[in-house]
């Protein structure tokens, strides 16, 4: 297990990809999670606001300040949340935070090759089956001919693409 019990107090930090705000229930989910467990939490979050901000630069800085803010701190565990937040700690984890395990989730790249190595990561990939969604929109709308997929260019977006370019070929007489 990632905890023991014998331990009093553990250090979780939570990785967000978004910006604080974005998903607000999820702070209240983690808190109620964390409230459950049989031993005392500290946990840390952080909201990397990539959907806004991104690039070399931007997590050339955000490396730079977890640095400065947590180099004193031992975590037991990182809880990574979406695409950006994991890739950013498998470039920079190690050398930020040592090898501690890191749980993620809704991850919508399942290309992530380089987790097949990593045992110390574990979590679930975001499954998006666009079919239902498509049926039901072409059952109120028959006479439909194109359907057009609107995405930022954010991971996320591009694996929204990616989901719908995989069942296209289930709507053969529609244009996408």
């Amino acid at each position: 297990p990632v905890f023991s019990q014998d331990e009093l107090s553990k250090n979780i930090l939570i990785l967000n990809s978004y910006h604080r705000g974005f998903r607000p229930s999820q702070d209240h989910i983690f808190s109620r999670t964390f409230e459950r467990l049989s031993f005392q939490t500290e946990v840390y979050y952080e909201s990397m606001d990539t959907k806004r901000f991104g690039g070399d630069e931007h997590y050339s800085m955000l490396k730079s300040t977890y640095h400065q803010k947590y180099s004193d701190i031992t975590f037991d565990v990182i809880i990574s949340m979406d695409d950006n937040a994991l890739n950013f700690l498998l470039l920079y984890r190690d050398e930020l935070f040592g090898e501690i395990p890191v749980i993620f989730g809704g991850i919508d790249n399942k290309e992530h090759n380089v987790l097949k190595d990593e045992t110390s990561y574990t979590g679930f990939f975001a499954v998006m089956d666009a079919s239902p969604t498509i049926e039901f929109a072409l059952s109120l709308h028959p006479g439909t001919e194109t359907i057009v997929v609107v995405h930022d260019g954010t991971m996320s977006g591009l694996g929204i693409r990616q989901s719908v370019e995989t069942i296209e070929y289930s709507f053969p007489s529609i244009e996408f």
